[in-house]
């Protein structure tokens, strides 16, 4: 500024003269001013740091700070030092008018050394400042102005010089860069917040979107959108009140600790709020029933609440608020944010619901013109589709609407609502039910599979029925003739061949050699036949279940050897070589021998049949780990549980192969493919079929190839353990546990114990003691979980056996401190216990691993591996112990 300028503003009274190394001080005090002002984004931080700067530097009285309002055009007070509070909050400066808004209109500074006599300065009270000296300089960033600095009274009462002037406008431009960084970067940080809100309200909408594409009900919508909201606001409760057919449901979610009665006082206003909205009158009687429900009042009031209702269309569903004890906790923007999620999130249950309902409608024709019976059920156990047909089977009015409840009440087999009920894990359950009617007794065959998503969710589960009457009937005779014919066959077959062989033998006197020869191709055929009625009483045996298995450890290897040694005298004449290729070591099987060697026999058999002279035929066994789908461990994880997978065999010839339409028809009963060396052979053609029915009922499969090599290849897998165990039940009893904790927020806990070293124990005392052994040590755990029932006053508990020696204890309303503490209760009781097997006491130890719900548990998988991983841990850390 040019000296003669400020010289004439200063009125003719003598400024003071500083010394240079005054200056030199200043400046240095100027730098680091500057260098703290830009070194804080924070818009009051740096205003703060700014007058607190040229308070420093200038020594004056009062220091204050003014940014012009872009809303108002008015100039307010921002920062100030020994400015009184009633000043800065009253002070607004229009620019142009007074000093300081002539600088800010003009962007020149000022310098006034005698403020009394400027008429220019106008003041409101003459108690506001003492005659003297007033500097101003504006705050200029480019060509816009944004404020000004207003310095009044030197300490040493000097009037302010061109030198104050210069390095007062030197702070002001260091100050007008930091104060509009300080903007921008507030304005990038609202624009920022805007968009996460933005962001968020677009994700729960589409996770509401999503969640009604698969069905899901409001109360899930509800927990999404409390758990989403505390990522954004900050509240202390999260309510709702939802009314669904015919109840009311409160979910509550606990942000932050409350004092106890708090969350009854927030459910007692939340009903209120609901009541005084507009249609509350239409629910007024539910919700006074519902308040006097209500706990008695203890508990402090929340000192803020922001209520919006959840309306679908033009019906109300209930009501949503979030809570907090401090007042004034929610901005404008948080309410806005609230009102706006909440009623898109009507807006889109509402048009899904259309939507979806004319699917339906769709969905509901086609299964409605079906045969076969059609029950569905959705997540949250509701009953949802009943076609004509099911109703029918079922003896159920046609045009009644029906619940969950009343559909097993109504039901005329109650037995089949029950299985209908009942949820299911896995790939569902088939069983056939029977019951008197007239004509005849009627047979449905009911198939039950849970429906899941692409995410493995639980959507809920599908049951379909099929009136199986007429084909069971035809079973039945089929069955029985075959019998009877079979049976009445045997007796005069018995005294044909006991005559032949009288003859033959030269009973009743000597024999020409064309009659011994024609009494031999009698003897070969009569044997032949007695082989087909056998084949054909045991598969009616087999098919009619009547066949008992008797299951026992297997040593698979030295049945394939022993079957490879009976049939290598037979190969030997005609030069076919027999091979096996049998691992070290394979799993001990649970099957039944006599079976299995059956099947081994006749695979064998039929080889040796069909192989050509010099040819060679290859027997193989090796194990098979269990389907991914199956596995439960994590892939790449070591898991304890039903770690054995399958044993495939297969028996391979050098043969003319299975012309490939014959393929799939080689399992059929009499059924035999038609070339020279079957002609040549012959057979029952029953052979294959039982091998099918045998390896079927112990839970495998069997199939046929060819081979490169133009031979054809019988090959049969069948589990590790062909027992039964209780893994369905303990699934489904699993689902049904998660699905209540996620709906009402209860934990469960799932304990594996497992027999420390069970191969060993095997091998010590034989399998069947060894599976004695576990056997008690199952009665042993029921028994503790039945006194642990006891403690805790509760009915639910499941115990079962998941695998080969594993158990599974499905413990309900019980986290993981209390799950460890009956596991480590359980573990001390087996290591001090004697199993008695056969006068025998064995010792042995358990290791257990733990497993308790978490959120993100959609189904009994997860918790398993979990569990399982926990137990593979223990076995690891030394055996006998809790994981």
């Amino acid at each position: 500024m040019p000296s003669n300028q400020v010289s004439a503003q200063t009125g003719g009274k003598v400024t003071g003269q500083r010394s240079s190394s005054g200056d030199t001080s200043r400046l240095t005090l100027l730098y680091e001013v500057a260098e703290h002002v830009n070194s804080t984004l924070d818009i009051d931080q740096c205003l703060d740091r700014i007058i607190d700067g040229a308070y420093r530097i200038f020594q004056a009285e009062k220091v204050s700070l003014m940014l012009i309002d872009e809303d108002t055009n008015e100039m307010r007070i921002r920062a100030a030092r020994n400015v009184p509070d009633q000043v800065v909050a009253d002070t607004r400066v229009v620019p142009g008018e007074g000093l300081s808004g002539k600088v800010a209109l003009s962007g020149e500074p000022l310098v006034v050394s005698d403020l009394e006599g400027d008429p220019r300065f106008q003041r409101k009270s003459k108690s506001q400042y003492r005659t003297g000296s007033f500097a101003i300089v504006p705050l200029m960033h480019k060509d816009d102005v944004l404020g000004v600095i207003n310095l009044t009274n030197r300490s040493d009462d000097i009037s302010f010089s061109e030198n104050d002037l210069a390095l007062l406008t030197a702070l002001a431009n260091q100050a007008a860069i930091a104060i509009q960084n300080s903007r921008l970067v507030s304005e990038l940080s609202r624009e920022k917040e805007q968009l996460k809100r933005s962001a968020f309200e677009s994700n729960i909408l589409y996770q509401v979107s999503s969640s009604l594409r698969y069905g899901l009900g409001y109360q899930h919508l509800i927990k999404l959108l409390g758990s989403s909201l505390e990522k954004l606001l900050d509240y202390d409760v999260f309510c709702s009140l939802l009314i669904l057919r015919g109840r009311e449901d409160f979910e509550t979610r606990v942000l932050h600790d409350v004092p106890e009665g708090y969350v009854v006082e927030v459910k007692r206003c939340l009903v209120d709020c609901l009541a005084a909205r507009p249609h509350g009158a239409a629910v007024s009687e539910r919700l006074e029933t519902l308040r006097r429900g209500l706990p008695p009042a203890d508990g402090p009031s929340p000192q803020s609440i922001v209520a919006v209702p959840l309306e679908v269309g033009s019906q109300a569903m209930g009501m949503i608020c979030l809570t907090s004890r401090r007042q004034n906790a929610f901005s404008a923007d948080d309410t806005a944010l609230l009102h706006t999620i909440v009623r898109k999130m009507g807006q889109t249950v509402e048009r899904l619901q259309n939507t979806i309902r004319g699917e339906q409608d769709k969905m509901q024709s086609m299964v409605a013109s079906m045969s076969e019976g059609v029950v569905m059920f959705d997540a949250n156990d509701e009953l949802g589709v009943l076609n004509r047909a099911a109703r029918s089977m079922l003896g159920l009015a046609a045009s009644e609407e029906f619940t969950t409840e009343s559909f097993l009440k109504s039901v005329m087999w109650r037995e089949i609502g029950l299985f209908l009920a009942e949820p299911m894990e896995g790939t569902g359950a088939v069983r056939e039910f029977s019951a008197d009617g007239e004509p005849t007794p009627r047979a449905l065959a009911v198939a039950v599979s849970p429906v899941k998503n692409a995410r493995g969710e639980h959507l809920g589960r599908l049951g379909i029925i099929r009136d199986v009457t007429r084909e069971r009937e035809l079973d039945r005779m089929k069955s029985d003739f075959v019998a009877v014919v079979s049976h009445e066959l045997r007796t005069p077959l018995a005294s044909v061949k006991m005559f032949s062989s009288n003859l033959l033998d030269g009973v009743e006197g000597e024999l020409t050699e064309g009659q011994r020869e024609t009494l031999t191709r009698m003897m070969n055929n009569l044997d032949r036949l007695s082989r087909l009625i056998n084949d054909l009483l045991d598969l009616s045996k087999l098919e009619a279940g009547k066949m008992e298995m008797k299951l026992a450890p297997l040593d698979l290897r030295q049945m394939l050897d022993s079957a490879v040694q009976v049939f290598v005298p037979v190969a030997r004449p005609r030069r076919v070589e027999i091979n096996l290729r049998v691992p070290d070591h394979l799993p001990v099987l649970w099957a039944d021998p006599d079976l299995i060697e059956r099947v081994l026999t006749n695979l064998l058999g039929n080889a040796l049949k069909f192989t050509p002279e010099g040819g060679y035929i290859t027997v193989e066994a090796k194990r098979r780990p269990p389907d991914p789908a199956q596995q439960v461990g994590a892939p790449g994880e070591r898991s304890p549980v039903s770690g054995e997978g399958y044993v495939l065999v297969s028996v391979t010839d050098t043969g003319p192969g299975i012309p490939e339409q014959d393929l799939e028809h080689v399992f059929d009963k009499f059924y035999q493919v038609d070339h020279s060396m079957t002609r040549r052979t012959g057979g029952t053609g029953l052979g294959l079929p039982i091998c099918e029915e045998i390896i079927t009922k112990h839970g495998g499969r069997i199939w046929a190839d060819n081979t490169p090599d133009e031979g054809a290849a019988f090959s049969f897998e069948l589990p590790v353990d062909c027992r039964e165990h209780d893994k369905p039940q303990l699934y489904a009893a699993m689902e049904r546990e998660i699905r209540r904790s996620r709906r009402y927020g209860v934990r469960f806990s799932v304990l594996m114990p497992d027999i420390d070293d069970f191969t060993v124990l095997n091998q010590k005392y034989g399998y069947e003691n060894g599976d004695t052994t576990l056997l008690q040590l199952e009665e042993l755990v029921k028994e503790e979980v039945k006194k642990f029932l006891k403690e805790r006053i509760r009915e639910t508990d499941v115990v079962g056996r998941f695998g080969g020696d594993e158990l599974l204890i499905i413990a309900p309303e019980t986290d993981e401190e209390g799950a460890r503490a009956f596991a480590e209760r359980l573990r001390s009781l087996v290591e001090e216990h004697k199993f008695l097997v056969k006068d025998k006491a064995i010792k042995t130890t358990v290791s257990v691993g733990l497993g308790s719900f978490r959120e993100e548990d959609l189904a009994p998988t997860s918790l398993i591996r979990r569990s399982a991983a926990a137990l593979g841990r223990a076995k690891d850390s030394g055996k006998n112990k809790v994981c």
